[in-house]
């Protein structure tokens, strides 16, 4: 399937913004550690399984590659990813590029041309995907994406509706202090502009009637 060259990313104002305020907050973490309200807040989150949570405050621009620090807790046996994310290409983007990656595509969302994909990769190198067409997606319109993986079936969600399934088999561990990365480094990999924000991680995989409370909830926070 074709894909375009890599062509050099010019970045906007709200890139850089983001980027800045995101390597100015990563840099106080490592200064000065956690505060109080947020080791509350992540011993709250764990209790739920949940063991990162960015925000709306984080955004990520994908067109540039990020490792998002304090999520090395994934075990990878059940789980919940998900993230609002605003597309920035136009119709004519052809590119397959990375949005959310656990470790070295463990476990990967990506931008495949004109579908969402979500990869996992057992022990065994063996892979197991599954995806939907976004074809009709709009630059600048925000959505809320939820993949979940337990028992046996991955799943993808978009605005709290089920979009894709699949059953997979092959066993599969994620070892501890294994990174998370958003977006694709542009050198020399093609990218997907967009933005993505309120990024979640959980050792839990949400049902249904929880991702639907998710998506609403996020979508009264756009409004």
């Amino acid at each position: 399937m074709p894909v375009s060259s890599a062509v050099p990313i010019r970045e906007t104002d709200t890139f850089r913004r983001s980027r800045e305020v995101l390597a100015t907050e990563m840099e106080r973490r490592r200064r000065e550690g956690p505060t109080e309200t947020e080791e509350a807040a992540v011993a709250a989150f764990r209790d739920d399984g949940i063991i990162y949570d960015s925000g709306a405050e984080a955004r990520f621009p994908t067109a540039q590659r990020f490792e998002v620090p304090e999520t090395g807790g994934i075990t990878g046996q059940t789980g919940t990813i998900s993230f609002q994310f605003e597309p920035g290409w136009s119709g004519e983007n052809q590119a397959d590029a990375s949005l959310v990656e656990i470790g070295d595509g463990r476990f990967v969302i990506r931008k495949n041309v004109s579908f969402l994909r979500f990869e996992m990769t057992g022990d065994n190198g063996a892979e197991t995907s599954t995806g939907f067409s976004m074809a009709d997606w709009q630059p600048g319109q925000r959505y809320q994406i939820t993949t979940t993986w337990n028992g046996g079936m991955m799943q993808i969600y978009v605005d709290g509706k089920m979009a894709a399934q699949q059953y997979y088999t092959n066993p599969f561990e994620i070892p501890a202090g294994t990174p998370t990365y958003v977006g694709t480094d542009p050198q020399p990999a093609p990218v997907a502009p967009g933005v993505l924000s309120n990024l979640r991680l959980s050792n839990e995989a949400l049902g249904p009637g929880e991702i639907a409370s998710l998506a609403a909830e996020a979508s009264q926070k756009t409004n």
